[in-house]
C-alpha cells in the first residue's frame, strides 16, 4: 500500500493537501484496522486529475468511471486498486480544513475528521446499501473512539447523511450506555 500512497504524494502539493485518503486506510488513523483491498482517496477536480494522471504514469488504468468516483486498477497483483472519489472544491475544502494528519512521515496525506469519515459513511450506505462493510466501520469507529462525538452529533449525521432507520441500527448495538 506505501508504495502506491508515495507515488500518488510526490505529484500532490505537500503545502495545501490536494486529496485525502478515506475508506478503510483511513480508520487506522482512528485505531480501527480492517482489512482492505485498495486505497481511497477523495478531491475536488484540480487534485483527482493530479491523481489519474500519477496513476496513469505508475502502469493503471481507470475500470470504471462516472461524475463521482474513478476506480483504478493495476496489472500487478501487489499493487492496490485506487479509488479516486471527487467532489466539489467546496465540500473538499470543508473536510480539508477538518482533517489530521495520517502519518509523521507522509504529511501530505490527511484523513477526514472522525465526524466527516462517518458522514461519508453514512453517505455511502444511503447510495450503496449493498456494500455491507460501512455500517461496521462506523460501529468500530464509535467504539474506539467513544468521547469524540456525543450521541447527539451522530444522530444528527445520521439524519443529515444516513438513510432514515439508520440511527436506531447504531442504538441496537448498544453504543452508548444509558
Amino acid at each position: 500500500m506505501s508504495l502506491i500512497l508515495d507515488k500518488l504524494a510526490q505529484v500532490l502539493n505537500p503545502v495545501k493537501p490536494e486529496a485525502l485518503l478515506i475508506g478503510g486506510q483511513a480508520l487506522r488513523t482512528y485505531g480501527v484496522i480492517r482489512q482492505t483491498l485498495d486505497v481511497d482517496c477523495l478531491a475536488a477536480t484540480d487534485g483527482a486529475a493530479k491523481l489519474e494522471q500519477a496513476l496513469l504514469a505508475a502502469g493503471y488504468t481507470a475500470l470504471s468511471r462516472s461524475d463521482t468516483v474513478v476506480c483504478y486498477r493495476h496489472p500487478s497483483p501487489i499493487l492496490l486498486d485506487v479509488d479516486v472519489v471527487i467532489v466539489n472544491p467546496e465540500t473538499f475544502n470543508k473536510l480539508q480544513r477538518d482533517s489530521r494528519q495520517w502519518h509523521a512521515e507522509q504529511p501530505v496525506w490527511r484523513v477526514p475528521s472522525l465526524a466527516h469519515l462517518i458522514a461519508l459513511k453514512l453517505h455511502a450506505i444511503k447510495n450503496a446499501p449493498e456494500r455491507g462493510r460501512d455500517l461496521p466501520d462506523i460501529i468500530s469507529l464509535l467504539r474506539q473512539n467513544p468521547n469524540d462525538l456525543t450521541r447527539t452529533k451522530v444522530q444528527e449525521l445520521c439524519q443529515q447523511f444516513g438513510p432514515p432507520d439508520v440511527f436506531s441500527e447504531l442504538e441496537k448495538v448498544g453504543i452508548w450506555k444509558s
